[in-house]
């Protein structure tokens, strides 16, 4: 993760929803999603994952990804404001804010873990288990369960300090999804974020956009494809003002290019391949190979570790706590990165 480094409000849809789910409906001719789910733009903008997400003066914030740029908005809670068609929300921004899962159940089953009420897969306790929960435990194991109600294993997290700090960072950091990003731009903006802190790697990001993407709306740009960035000279990038990080970006670029990495190929390789897949790129060590499995592949069990993470392994008593959280892993890692950041800890 990179060092440390933007707010929302103004018509309404009513209709109930369940957890996780969105619905759209148009009213004055703009749409309007309701989600029910924790879904916190500033926080999702603000906690070191994406980096060409702005908060705006009206207090919207834009999410450029790919061909697409999205304006969206908090009118009241739970109903957001955005500007682009029912289409593409379904088939474009639905995935990109991790929609699918239901992250209020993913922060319960982190709790009960925390709490010491977990001890066993989802659905059992110390107690045993009914049989209603065998029988959704059976639906959950074949996969006919919503992915996001799927628990964590009971392991455990360590000291009491540790349960403290981590119970402290869910409570701050609720609200925050693992954006799906593109695996292109993780991969190039995260070989930049190296010793840089959120503001100058949103810099970066921005005059690389600039100079090698081509326009999308307005004076907005895409970031640059790999043909794109593949035309700059390490001598070009150097000037745009990526320094030692230069050759590593040319390196990225030309793998990607001659099919040596095969970002479509490594979408379907296991956590591990994945990982050490990544490990191939100069410049790509172990916290930026899993910052990119994390964001740009969706490996919510992989938890990146930089200095804000390793200050949290120290308060949680010297043990990582992460690993126990299983498939869940990154999420607790963002909770927190996001709680770690924003109290100056």
């Amino acid at each position: 993760m990179p060092l440390l480094s933007q707010r929302p409000r103004g018509d309404i849809c009513t209709e109930p929803l369940s957890a996780g789910k969105s619905r759209v409906r148009r009213e004055k001719r703009q749409m309007i999603i309701g989600i029910e789910d924790d879904f916190s733009l500033e926080k999702m903008a603000d906690c070191g994952q994406c980096f060409r997400a702005v908060c705006l003066p009206d207090g919207s914030y834009r999410f450029i990804s790919r061909e697409k740029v999205l304006n969206i908005r908090e009118q009241v809670p739970h109903q957001f404001q955005v500007s682009c068609s029912e289409e593409e929300w379904d088939e474009f921004w639905r995935d990109y804010f991790d929609l699918s899962r239901t992250y209020k159940r993913i922060r319960e089953d982190l709790l009960l873990q925390l709490s010491g009420e977990r001890t066993t897969p989802f659905g059992q306790t110390s107690r045993g288990i009914s049989e209603g929960d065998a029988a959704t435990e059976t639906a959950r194991r074949q996969g006919s369960i919503d992915p996001g109600e799927r628990c964590i294993q009971g392991l455990d997290v360590g000291s009491d300090a540790a349960i403290r700090f981590l119970t402290q960072a869910e409570q701050a950091g609720r609200g925050l999804r693992i954006l799906r990003q593109d695996p292109w731009e993780m991969l190039i903006t995260f070989i930049i974020s190296q010793r840089k802190n959120i503001p100058a790697i949103r810099l970066a990001v921005e005059k690389l956009a600039m100079l090698y993407g081509h326009p999308v709306k307005e004076m907005l740009f895409t970031f640059p494809t790999p043909e794109e960035l593949g035309r700059a000279s390490e001598a070009d990038l150097r000037t745009a003002g990526l320094g030692y990080r230069a050759p590593y970006v040319k390196d990225a670029a030309d793998k990607v290019l001659s099919g040596a990495l095969d970002l479509e190929a490594l979408g379907k390789l296991d956590d591990g391949a994945l990982f050490e897949k990544l490990m191939t790129v100069k410049g790509v060590g172990k916290k930026v190979a899993n910052c990119i499995c994390l964001f740009g592949f969706g490996r919510t069990s992989r938890a990146p570790v930089d200095v804000w993470i390793e200050r949290a392994i120290t308060l949680c008593g010297g043990v990582d706590p992460f690993p126990a959280f299983g498939e869940y892993a990154g999420i607790m890692q963002q909770y927190a990165f996001y709680y770690m950041t924003h109290q100056k800890m």
